[in-house]
């Protein structure tokens, strides 16, 4: 089966799907969505929209199967999962996009098989979005995501803002090149002022993605998505990281948008989510700092999450995740404070005021473990995610050597609240996009 075959037929069971549970017409373009003002935005929609994403990863893996025996290109005989283990990245600096070949040998230091190509003399393979922020300066980041086949940003606005936001408060922090006091007003002006943000921002995604459509097509899928993660930074970058001079005429560095465009990872049904409660919550979570990327892996273990306490033990946030407990009583609790505030974390509490799901802006304790119902992580790349399983494992650095909770298992089934706001948000992500297309 080609693409477009491929394609005609999941359209036409996505059609039957939502025929079937009376929905009339949907529109193929997210944007009629959007401008439709949430009119087809009801669970039962976004129940069919979820269903009909499973029919479409179904169809193409069959059709990605069949294809090996009617295509001669390597590419195209890959199955998803093959495509999912291949590296596909783009990165671009002030929408220039980066050649990977031209890393330097010491870039390779971030990535054990890209380290290996680099002593056998080959060219290091693309970086993950990690990888990449490991090397870079530091700087304000945010990671967001695509929606409607990666023509629409989800919450792109809340994104721009906290870049913005992340950046005005990092410069107060005293974050500026070694021997500077004060920057320019320009570059000042080219990472705090939101209209300024926005249009780098919309530009180097646009180049971005348009760059990684001409690079992987054959090897792209469908329903696929991008995660997009952007770094905004006025400090220069390593000397030997092989990349052209960010400075400006007087030998300050100058703003620099780096943009990182791969494939949205796919999760599989019926994961058995496990997170674990342990390590002591980020020093300074009221800007994204990429400084964040090196002290996570200080306390993140083999499991979905890691979630974050305070002095108190009480649980804050996971490393890359927002945290909530569902109560007995259908309550949803949620840190407020200590806490950085993600953009589905926002949609969140949106979905909750609008439902009348009643919400408890403190951090839940331990305690609250004991009597809840369920408990989910919010996300960009898992949106609302269901935990099943929460070990308690606080030690006593982490409550900065008070006494921490006893170790003890919780399990969370099934929570009806949970997976309610998990089919909200879904809606949510349909109704609060921006076009990334002309």
């Amino acid at each position: 089966l080609s693409s477009n075959t491929a394609l005609q037929v999941t359209s036409a069971l996505v059609s039957l799907l939502l025929l079937l549970q009376g929905v009339s017409s949907f529109p193929t373009d997210p944007r009629d969505l959007t401008r439709s003002g949430g009119q087809l935005g009801t669970t039962r929609t976004t129940r069919a929209l979820r269903t009909s994403t499973h029919l479409l990863s179904a169809t193409e893996s069959a059709a990605a199967s069949e294809a090996t025996t009617m295509m001669s290109n390597n590419a195209r005989r890959m199955t998803s999962e093959a495509v999912r283990k291949t590296k596909m990245y783009v990165a671009s600096k002030n929408e220039r996009i980066i050649d990977w070949s031209n890393l330097l040998p010491s870039s390779c230091l971030a990535d054990a098989d890209a380290a290996k190509r680099c002593d056998d003399g080959i060219h290091p393979s693309p970086l993950d979005a990690t990888a990449l922020l490991k090397l870079l300066p530091r700087g304000a980041y945010t990671t967001c995501r695509t929606i409607g086949r990666g023509t629409s940003v989800y919450q792109f606005e809340y994104h721009v803002k906290r870049l913005a936001s992340s950046s005005t408060y990092m410069i107060q922090e005293g974050v500026l090149p070694e021997g500077i006091s004060k920057l320019d007003e320009d570059v000042l002006a080219a990472v705090t002022d939101v209209d300024k943000v926005r249009a780098q921002t919309l530009s180097c995604i646009k180049k971005c993605v348009a760059e990684f459509r001409n690079q992987y097509s054959d090897r792209m899928f469908p329903c696929d998505e991008f995660r997009i993660t952007l770094l905004q930074t006025w400090l220069p970058h390593d000397k030997d990281l092989g990349l052209e001079d960010n400075t400006n005429g007087s030998g300050t560095s100058g703003a620099t948008m780096y943009c990182h465009v791969g494939i949205l990872p796919k999760r599989r049904e019926g994961e058995h989510i496990k997170v674990e409660v342990h390590g002591h919550g980020r020093n300074n979570a009221a800007a994204k700092d990429s400084q964040w990327i090196n002290d996570r892996y200080k306390v993140e273990k083999g499991c979905e999450e890691c979630i974050l306490v305070n002095d108190d033990g009480e649980m804050l946030e996971g490393t890359q995740t927002n945290f909530f407990l569902v109560t007995k009583d259908g309550r949803v609790l949620t840190a407020n404070e200590g806490i950085l505030k993600g953009s589905v974390r926002d949609s969140v509490l949106r979905v909750c005021a609008e439902n009348g799901i009643s919400l408890d802006l403190r951090p839940p304790t331990v305690d609250d473990l004991v009597h809840a119902s369920g408990a989910f992580i919010s996300s960009t790349s898992r949106l609302v995610m269901p935990i099943h399983e929460v070990v308690v494992n606080v030690s006593k650095e982490d409550v900065s050597g008070g006494n921490p909770p006893k170790p003890a298992t919780y399990h969370f089934p099934n929570c009806e609240v949970t997976k309610g706001i998990q089919d909200m948000v879904m809606e949510d992500v349909l109704t609060h996009c921006a076009s990334i297309v002309d």
